[in-house]
């Protein structure tokens, strides 16, 4: 239900708000006009309270509806099963409420009564009281939901065009080269695992640059020869240390090459020295990847122009409705990423 409730915005409370604080006066007054109770008395107080229990049964059935069933089925396009919840939700809610709210009805059926057609009249006036309310949120969703995959389409072609970029980054490429150059000199059998590292990280680019997400252990994979790279070009000014060992990262999702994004974060910002190298930690906390590394910035930095983790967050908001968290002190720089799961 926590995971329902999750789903509306403020908004949709808006929205319902406002549509209740028209119904709730009209229906008050339409039915003392028709004589069930004064406009002005106890008794008027009484059917107060009973027509907001009435219209509170509403909108629990209109989440149900709404925010579970057209979310978790019909937008999974599960038709059938999705006509048939809701359906059976109506249907619970006419036997239910002539027990919940038994002032409401100024009739019950008789022995000998047709219940078949009393159902079906329960039903009919159960759907009536929710079904322009139901299609106008039903309709904002969708509204939203398109939006929303357009949003993430221009984020995507935007992050295409930095994972491309990268790939092809004259600093990158320059100094992996020369690195590359020194060891072919001193150890042509590092050389040879350093050049594998580096066509497997741009083969990883290459092939993931239009997807959305790649599980969380392909994108470990891509860490590896990343981290590797880092550690021979900078020896042991920056230590990263792997606690993700145990985990199912199948079951992780998350956008290719963000893990770049954060480990570069880490190398552009920070300034090491030999005796006080920068510590750096991978780990999973509650569905979240985090990094946290020591935090000793620079006083300038050349190349940057502090889009690599804006744009994280907005890829990883736009297919998470989740944000990446920032936590900084004096001495440490964390962010955690919210992951995809797997369910």
């Amino acid at each position: 239900m926590r995971k329902i409730f999750s789903r509306i915005k403020k908004t949709d409370w808006q929205i319902i708000a406002i549509y209740y604080a028209f119904i709730y006066p009209l229906v008050y007054v339409t039915n003392s006009l028709s004589g069930r109770h004064e406009l002005i008395s106890w008794e008027g107080l009484k059917w107060l309270g009973i027509y907001f229990f009435d219209f509170s049964l509403d909108v629990v059935v209109l989440t149900l509806v709404v925010f579970w069933i057209f979310h978790d089925y019909y937008q999974q396009k599960r038709y059938g099963l999705a006509f048939v919840l809701i359906i059976l939700i109506i249907i619970i809610l006419t036997f239910l409420h002539p027990i919940l709210v038994p002032a409401m009805y100024d009739f019950a059926p008789q022995e000998g009564a047709n219940w078949l057609i009393w159902t079906f009249e329960g039903i009919e006036n159960n759907f009536a009281s929710i079904v322009g309310l139901c299609l106008f949120l039903i309709g904002k969703q969708h509204y939203e939901s398109k939006n929303q995959i357009m949003q993430l389409q221009k984020e995507m072609k935007e992050s295409e065009l930095q994972l491309l970029r990268a790939q092809i980054d004259p600093h990158f490429l320059f100094n992996n080269l020369n690195i590359l150059d020194i060891l072919i000199n001193l150890d042509p059998k590092k050389a040879s695992r350093y050049t594998k590292r580096l066509s497997s990280l741009y083969r990883y680019m290459i092939r993931h640059k239009d997807q959305d997400v790649v599980s969380l252990k392909e994108e470990w994979q891509f860490s590896e020869d990343y981290i590797y790279l880092l550690e021979q070009r900078f020896d042991e000014l920056f230590l990263f240390e792997n606690e993700l060992q145990g985990i199912d990262l199948d079951s992780y999702f998350i956008p290719p090459a963000s893990m770049q994004t954060l480990l570069e974060n880490i190398v552009k910002h920070n300034f090491a020295l030999p005796e006080e190298p920068i510590h750096a930690i991978i780990y999973l906390e509650h569905d979240f990847l985090c990094v946290k590394n020591d935090r000793k910035l620079k006083e300038n930095v050349k190349d940057s122009t502090g889009t690599g983790l804006t744009n994280l967050k907005k890829r990883i908001q736009l297919l998470t409705d989740q944000t990446v968290a920032i936590e900084q002190t004096e001495e440490t720089f964390t962010v955690k990423v919210p992951l995809v799961k797997l369910v």
